[in-house]
């Protein structure tokens, strides 16, 4: 009797320690949502215009930089001020990024398919006209977002956005 308990004992334990262990590589192997991968600074390498790549044109949008914050607000740059910032939200299912300017508060959120592969991060335009022939491949150049800093020409004495 003693020795079925402990051996009943030892089967449950190895089947418990098995199955634990199974269980902990298959979450380690998930793969990471949009919210894990997005957050960072990411440089802009390739622009298109439809079929068109615009990257060193006269046609290019300016962008050199795009940083997402973990607390979901974007800022835009290129060499020398901000450009756009204001807040972010994404869609998982539909691998969808929603761009929402402090600019003008009167525009809807600007729709972009999302897709992040290591790191490069492609964004197609999806809904607004002046968005939806732009192809954006970014590379990332820092997992790190920091805080919100003002790059622009303020005069002194005025607050930061």
């Amino acid at each position: 009797m003693k020795t079925q308990r402990t051996i009943r004992f030892f089967l449950l334990l190895g089947l418990s320690l098995f199955t634990g262990s199974v269980f902990a590589q298959g979450s380690a192997n998930q793969p990471k949502k949009l919210i894990e991968k997005v957050p960072g600074v990411w440089k802009v390498t390739q622009v298109n215009d439809g079929k068109k790549e615009i990257t060193q044109t006269v046609d290019s949008t300016g962008i050199e930089s795009i940083e997402f914050t973990r607390e979901a607000k974007y800022i835009i740059r290129n060499k020398t001020q901000r450009l756009d910032s204001g807040l972010y939200r994404l869609n998982e299912q539909q691998n969808s990024l929603y761009l929402e300017s402090k600019l003008d508060s009167n525009t809807p959120p600007v729709e972009w398919g999302i897709n992040v592969t290591g790191n490069t991060l492609v964004m197609t335009g999806k809904s607004s006209e002046g968005a939806k022939n732009f192809k954006y491949t970014l590379t990332r150049t820092s997992h790190k977002a920091g805080k919100e800093k003002s790059t622009t020409n303020k005069p002194k004495g005025t607050k930061k956005d």
